[in-house]
């Protein structure tokens, strides 16, 4: 049968395409999920920020790390994991509440911040042009 002819976009420069490492893939694919169940004003980068710190801290729980040792993928997510996330959200919160509000009202701790967060910045932005 005929149908609509799709047309390809045309290939960039030669040899511009950059592949994507397993964990940016893993990334972008719950980042594209997260986009799906959320609204309002989040970046990739809010979503990606909250997914490793989230990650991080329950890679740290011994309970989840012995069900995750005995048990398939499927049965580790109807065990303890749903209680423990949602304490680790709450957990979270709080942290990052606390530290936005030491931030906020100190400016000691606030100057300290803006200095190492500016270094590393100014860093990454120099890697990313240096890589370009």
């Amino acid at each position: 049968e005929k149908g609509e002819v799709e047309r390809l976009a045309p290939a960039g420069e030669t040899g511009s395409g950059q592949s994507k490492t397993d964990e940016e893939k893993r990334l972008s694919d719950i980042v594209a999920k997260m986009n799906d169940l959320f609204a309002g004003e989040l970046t990739e980068a809010d979503f990606v920020g909250y997914v490793k710190t989230m990650e991080t801290k329950l890679l740290e729980n011994g309970a989840l790390a012995e069900q995750a040792a005995s048990n398939s993928e499927e049965q580790f997510g109807l065990g303890d994991f749903k209680s423990i996330f949602a304490d680790t959200v709450v957990d979270g919160m709080e942290a990052h509440n606390n530290i936005a509000k030491q931030l906020l009202s100190d400016e000691r701790i606030f100057a300290a911040m803006q200095g190492m967060m500016a270094s590393a910045v100014y860093k990454a932005f120099r890697a990313q042009s240096s890589a370009s």
